[in-house]
């Protein structure tokens, strides 16, 4: 809080000690009430200028900008506190999207646990799939250096997932094909790809047929380690 004794005076204030001032030796100089008003109407009329600001007030603002920020708004959401219930499905999507922050933010052993919560949560009542945590956690298992693991998530995502999302699943595995080959692992791309093939001559039989973003998730994975094994 400002101190009192620094605080800015304000023009009504200032004219009333003023008009105070002037009264005060009334007994020796008797100012009439009419020459009292004139005097407080000349100060009134000024403009009034609001005190500047203080540190707490700029930096208030500065705070509020940084949250603005997509980084702050990511660490924010991966420092958040579990929600006060016991609903699985709630708890389920929380800890799935800020395992998603925490990854994004590059705190791999959080994304993991999150991950591993939200699959332990997850209710086939909610709208959060299980494939998809599981393929997000196969992606962070990869990106912290277990394959084996990656690997094992990955797997039991193509199971879960229904042939009626296949196309999900199609795009997912061409990302993934990609991943490899950005990591140098051109065998697990080669793995990959082989399981985007299949997924891709499969969706030609789907109910729904081929779509063209199909077709253009295989020809990107393709593409991608043919340029790996190229290099």
């Amino acid at each position: 809080m400002a101190d009192r004794r620094t605080r800015p005076i304000s023009w009504t204030g200032l004219a009333l000690t003023v008009v105070v001032g002037l009264l005060a030796p009334a007994c020796q100089n008797a100012m009439s009430i009419e020459e009292a008003k004139k005097v407080t109407t000349a100060f009134s009329g000024a403009s009034f200028v609001p005190p500047p600001r203080t540190i707490n007030d700029i930096e208030a603002i500065l705070d509020q900008q940084a949250r603005a920020k997509p980084e702050v708004a990511l660490l924010d959401r991966a420092d958040a506190q579990p929600p006060n219930t016991t609903d699985r499905i709630a708890l389920a999507e929380f800890y799935f999207k800020r395992g998603l922050a925490a990854g994004e933010i590059e705190v791999s052993r959080q994304q993991i646990d999150d991950l591993t919560k939200a699959l332990e949560y997850w209710d086939p009542g909610g709208p959060l799939k299980n494939y998809e945590i599981l393929y997000q956690l196969s992606m962070a298992e990869l990106s912290s250096g277990s394959y084996s693991r990656h690997l094992e998530y990955r797997k039991r995502a193509i199971q879960e997932c229904p042939t009626s999302d296949g196309t999900w699943l199609l795009r997912r595995y061409s990302t993934s094909t990609m991943r490899y080959t950005d990591l140098g692992d051109l065998k697990a791309a080669e793995a990959a790809l082989a399981e985007v093939s299949t997924l891709f001559h499969q969706s030609l039989r789907w109910s729904s047929g081929s779509q063209p973003h199909d077709e253009a998730n295989f020809a990107w994975a393709q593409a991608a380690v043919l340029d790996a094994k190229g290099k």
